[in-house]
């Protein structure tokens, strides 16, 4: 792992397609640093919580779980897709209200391409093949590439 992150308490957001590898990279980014002080949040996990609430909780309840587990880890990684400007502005708001920095980090080029979808449609049977191809092929076209000015203390581009 040759990633340099410079975090003394904050979040890590992984960005990119589905199948990308951004679940392989935080669970190799746990193993590599201290696994005592880092916890992945995986978003596509969280998402049925959030549905099941009023719209107009939905950012307190997660700057509170958020809150919650930056109480017992020094750097929480967020892995989902996070592919446009809207969707990263929420947990760029919640590290601006609870003062801690927030990294993105770039899996593979962040759009994804055959090879990420064609790992998804073998590794995960939860979907049909062609509603895992019409989600990927979304997501490809809203990729909005992460910049700093977005309120990203950094970011950063990880390739396998």
């Amino acid at each position: 792992m040759t990633i340099n992150i410079e975090l003394t308490k904050g979040i890590i957001l992984l960005i990119g397609n589905i199948g990308t590898g951004k679940t392989t990279f935080s669970s190799d980014y746990e193993s590599f640093y201290w696994k005592e002080s880092i916890k992945t949040f995986h978003w596509d996990d969280y998402i049925p919580k959030i549905l099941t609430l009023p719209k107009k909780e939905h950012f307190q309840v997660q700057k509170s779980d958020i809150e919650a587990k930056l109480e017992l880890f020094e750097t929480l990684i967020i892995d989902g897709v996070f592919v446009t400007k809207t969707q990263r502005a929420v947990i760029i708001n919640i590290a601006k209200e609870i003062g801690v920095s927030i990294s993105a980090v770039i899996i593979n080029n962040g759009i994804g391409d055959s090879t990420s979808l064609k790992n998804r449609i073998e590794n995960n049977n939860s979907l049909t093949p062609e509603k895992w191809e019409e989600i990927h092929l979304e997501n490809f076209n809203d990729y909005e590439t992460p910049e700093v000015e977005e309120g990203f203390s950094d970011v950063l581009h990880y390739k396998w």
